[in-house]
């Protein structure tokens, strides 16, 4: 049996901190690792902004052009929105009209109801790209996040291991 719980990073090193779960997966960096956990880079993800196939994006070139658009956005204080807004101050982008939303599912959900543009991780919206659906709006340089995993391997048992066997061929 297997549990998914969505909390703030903090929240969830407390949680692992005092063995109430087994594992955590989440974005880098991760801080308040304790001596005896240990951090397992997995993967880099894409982030990528998509609209609904009826939003216009023609007037899209630079990342300033989206200052005149409606954003769908993380919420603030995530690793993704904080890589996000440093991209815009780097760029010189000022941003007004933001939808904060603190899951991706449900900014993909907001972006597939046309309230505006998205900024989701891209393996979440493949199959939507490809059907055209949605589409991409390509800048370049768009940030990018590290996911790590984070155990104490003296309190692991089977089952977790397993599950990060099967699904992330991690060996631990």
């Amino acid at each position: 049996e297997i549990t998914i719980i969505n909390k703030s990073t903090t929240k969830l090193m407390e949680l692992l901190k005092s063995h109430e779960i087994d594992f955590v997966i989440d974005s880098e960096p991760i801080k308040a690792v304790e001596k005896d956990m240990t951090i397992k880079h997995i993967k880099r993800i894409e982030n990528v902004f998509v609209a609904n196939e009826n939003y216009d994006i023609s007037d899209i070139k630079t990342v300033k052009d989206l200052e005149n658009h409606p954003l769908i956005l993380p919420i603030k204080g995530t690793a993704n929105r904080n890589n996000l807004e440093e991209y815009f101050i780097k760029n010189d982008c000022s941003i007004n009209n933001i939808l904060n939303i603190h899951t991706s599912e449900v900014i993909i959900g907001a972006i597939k109801r046309n309230l505006g543009i998205g900024y989701v991780i891209k393996d979440l919206v493949t199959d939507e790209l490809e059907k055209g659906t949605l589409k991409e709006i390509k800048l370049p340089n768009l940030p990018t996040v590290g996911i790590s995993l984070v155990y104490v391997k003296d309190y692991m048992t089977i089952s977790p291991k397993l599950f990060l066997n099967k699904y992330y061929n991690i060996d631990i």
